[in-house]
């Protein structure tokens, strides 16, 4: 699968406004596996706390980080994260 070599190699990796569905298996199932850095993006506070209950229950000793913004807003700093300029 494409999507799990990428996860694999990536140090970084930016989610923006994807909620977390234990349905997803596709998505969240390589993402838990991943040593890279999550930076997930989004302004709902309820996708932040399904969040932060995914990543503690399968990813509790990551360095996650947690924007509660907009892309629009958070772009600068979701660049810097990514290592984008």
């Amino acid at each position: 699968m494409l999507l799990g070599k990428a996860i694999g190699v990536a140090e970084t990796i930016v989610i923006i406004g994807v909620k977390v569905r234990e349905h997803d298996r596709h998505i969240w199932g390589p993402l838990q596996s991943t040593s890279a850095t999550l930076v997930y993006c989004t302004p709902d506070s309820a996708s932040i706390r399904e969040f932060e209950s995914w990543a503690l229950a399968t990813r509790p000793h990551s360095k996650d980080v947690k924007l509660r913004s907009s892309f629009q807003d958070a772009f600068d700093e979701i660049c810097r994260y990514a290592r984008l300029g």
